[in-house]
């Protein structure tokens, strides 16, 4: 349900402009706290071809964050209000796992179009100064 405080740009960081996701990739996982520890999921169905690339971007993720924020899930998804609130660290992690997650896309055999698709939208994405000055 859409009421007057749902935020419809959540999903690209409210940069609906230079931030997009013409896939719906970004909705395939989410990284969250369960407790005290740093987890991750698939929310809904993943194309078969794409799952294990996407894992790779989100246990990177899980490994990455708590170098950069220590105790991330303290408080409860404490490592969600400093991503948002430091754009540069919160594109260093995304860029990050977006370059292992194209690197695992790249050594797959066979490709199929769903998988050429993802690598050109996560090649174009790493391209952009956001991510460019951290390669």
């Amino acid at each position: 349900m859409i009421t007057h405080r749902t935020n419809m740009f959540t999903y690209v960081q409210n940069n609906p402009v230079d931030m997009i996701d013409p896939e719906g990739l970004g909705h395939y996982a989410k990284t969250f706290c369960d407790g005290s520890t740093l987890r991750w999921e698939f929310t809904r169905t993943v194309p078969e071809e794409l799952k294990k690339c996407l894992a790779a971007h989100e246990e990177d993720h899980v490994l990455y964050i708590p170098s950069l924020i220590p105790n991330p899930c303290c408080p409860k998804d404490r490592f969600l209000v400093v991503l948002s609130q430091n754009p540069d660290m919160y594109y260093k992690v995304e860029c990050r796992g977006h370059g292992k997650e194209l690197k695992c896309l790249n050594n797959q055999r066979p490709t199929t179009t769903i998988v050429q698709r993802r690598q050109k939208e996560l090649r174009d994405y790493l391209r952009k100064p956001k991510c460019s000055r951290f390669n």
